[in-house]
């Protein structure tokens, strides 16, 4: 269930606080979708209209991640975007995408 506070919103969207996360927030559409395929094509005119509203992006810097279907770790079965702020201070895990994949691969 959402439980965090919705920061900013449109017509097919709504920007909320992730309440487990502190700093890390999410982009929903506000249609029940579970998987990615079944998001509308014009949908992403609404991301990009919210993603500004993200709070402390005062760097361009910031991960978008999405987890599809269970084994991929999606636990709530509302289609959702991670968007993930990032600073000089607080460096990444530095593994990346190619990492995961090799973790994956190594498996």
């Amino acid at each position: 269930m959402l439980k965090g506070r919705v920061i900013a919103e449109n017509d097919t969207a709504f920007l909320t606080e992730n309440s487990i996360h502190r700093g890390i927030y999410l982009i929903m559409p506000v249609q029940h979708l579970e998987k990615l395929e079944d998001l509308p094509d014009n949908w992403w005119a609404s991301f990009k209209q919210l993603l500004p509203s993200v709070p402390n992006m005062t760097e361009n810097d910031y991960n978008v991640s999405i987890n599809v279907g269970p084994v991929a770790g999606q636990t709530l079965k509302h289609l959702h975007f991670w968007i993930i702020p990032r600073y000089n201070d607080q460096p990444a895990s530095n593994i990346g995408m190619a990492g995961l994949i090799n973790i994956v691969n190594q498996g």
